[in-house]
C-alpha cells in the first residue's frame, strides 16, 4: 500500500477477507482493496501536496565561544 500498488493486493488477501477500521467495515477481497485504495490513495495524495515554508527572515546566528 505504501507503493500504491493496489492491483497487486488481490493477491494479499483471501476474497473471504473481511478489514474493520475505525470508521467501517469492509467484507470481502473487493471492498476490503476497494477501501484500501480510497483511504491510501488520498493519503498519499494528501502527502503529496505539504511544503515545505522557508522564513527568509530567520538567519542562522553563530554560537557564541
Amino acid at each position: 500500500m505504501d507503493e500504491a500498488r493496489f492491483d497487486d493486493l488481490h493477491t494479499v488477501f483471501t476474497p473471504d477477507a473481511t478489514v474493520r477500521t475505525a470508521g467501517s467495515l469492509a467484507q470481502g477481497r473487493d471492498a476490503v482493496i476497494a477501501q484500501a485504495t480510497r483511504t491510501h490513495a488520498t493519503e498519499r495524495h494528501a502527502s503529496s501536496k505539504k511544503k515545505t515554508i522557508k522564513n527568509p527572515e530567520s538567519k542562522r546566528q553563530p554560537a557564541d565561544t
